[in-house]
């Protein structure tokens, strides 16, 4: 079984010609140097995991690209434009354009695998009867062409029922309006990841902020310069949600594990949700160039409203989780709250330094600190 078939031969675009309006690439993106949030992370995950934890995670791309092909597992992304189809949402705004040999892709997902990068073998084994689709399924199908995805689900259903594959994962044509991940190994004996570019995000949400924008821009024409590699500029993706009236949504693939996926509604072209899906919280969002992001005041409010036009049946079914509502809310803003507070507080007494692992000592001598704020502490995974 040739796991690699249909991706194969796909051919990713030219970073020297670039061409705004017609590329294809798979990108890494990164944080800042040194970010202290994915850097707190990566400490919890340290302590958690201690030796058992895959030590390539400890690598700082923004400070050691070179490094790139130490990594044992990279979560990577395909962006594209190509016509009037556009798939250009990355984790962070900036990062690596990358090439690397097709046996170094171990996952193909149209959404966020969620993997924790603890143990890379098992993460292999998990994937390693998958025959991924192709990236032309991933990458130039629209990100809300929903016809089409579950007409190719279907397709990759039926196989499954007909011994043609060996793993049905429905989670690679879902897609949640995030990011799609591809999973590539830094190393493999076929060969290693290669940097071919650096690109920014114009559309990512945090762009927003200029101050944070101009750091990123900066910090991409430093890897440019230092690298020797050209540096792109991702448009921004025009998102235009038609206005649709509030309604439940269930997940339905299969039918007999069906359950509540969100309770949703689009109002002048801003789509407004409250999501359950297999999360362990439920959580309201609404869209910000079209990534969701957790509700403001204002946006509460209208969603309040909003709810009470479902159908007296469903305001029934589900009245036990709306009346919840509130607390929900509430439980959203102490977070954010709390996240932004320790963020101002860990970096009025951070050292000047330049390696992560000192940061990790840093975090460590703050402890104390850190533990009084139970939004952070929970945090698994890294990225």
């Amino acid at each position: 079984m040739d796991k690699w078939q249909n991706i194969r031969h796909f051919k990713f675009s030219s970073v020297k010609n670039y061409n705004p309006n017609n590329f294809v690439f798979l990108v890494h993106a990164i944080d800042l140097p040194a970010e202290i949030l994915s850097t707190y992370h990566l400490s919890i995950l340290l302590k958690d995991y201690g030796d058992n934890y895959n030590s390539s995670q400890r690598i700082d791309l923004a400070l050691d690209p070179q490094r790139i092909a130490e990594k044992e597992l990279l979560s990577c992304t395909l962006v594209a434009k190509k016509g009037d189809k556009e798939t250009l949402t990355t984790y962070k705004p900036f990062g690596f354009i990358i090439k690397c040999p097709v046996e170094n892709v171990v996952m193909v997902s149209r959404s966020d695998l969620g993997t924790l990068y603890t143990h890379p073998d098992e993460v292999r084994q998990k994937y390693k009867d998958v025959v991924f689709p192709s990236f032309e399924d991933i990458a130039l199908v629209d990100e809300y062409d929903s016809e089409t995805l579950y007409a190719r689900l279907s397709k990759e259903l039926q196989d499954y029922k007909d011994n043609k594959i060996a793993t049905f994962d429905e989670k690679i044509f879902l897609d949640d309006g995030g990011w799609n991940e591809i999973l590539v190994d830094g190393t493999t004996i076929y060969g290693k990841v290669e940097i071919e570019g650096i690109f920014v995000n114009l559309g990512h949400f945090s762009m927003n902020d200029a101050s944070y924008a101009q750091a990123v821009i900066d910090e991409a024409k430093k890897l440019e310069r230092r690298l020797g590699v050209s540096l792109v500029y991702l448009p921004k993706k025009e998102y235009s949600f038609e206005d649709r009236p509030i309604e439940v949504i269930y997940n339905s693939y299969p039918e007999e594990d069906s359950f509540l996926e969100e309770i949703s509604f689009t109002k002048n072209g801003k789509k407004y949700r409250l999501y359950v899906g297999d999360s362990d919280t439920p959580i309201l969002q609404s869209s910000t160039n079209g990534m969701m992001k957790p509700m403001s005041g204002e946006d509460f409010a209208l969603f309040s409203s909003e709810i009470n036009k479902l159908s007296s049946e469903e305001l029934l079914k589900h009245a036990d989780l709306i009346s919840q509502l509130p607390q929900i809310f509430e439980s959203q803003q102490s977070n954010a709250k709390d996240a932004s507070q320790l963020y101002r507080v860990l970096e009025s007494r951070r050292p000047f330094v330049k390696e992560r692992d000192d940061y990790i000592k840093f975090f460590d001598n703050n402890s104390s600190l850190i533990e009084k704020y139970p939004f952070f502490s929970d945090k698994k995974q890294h990225r």
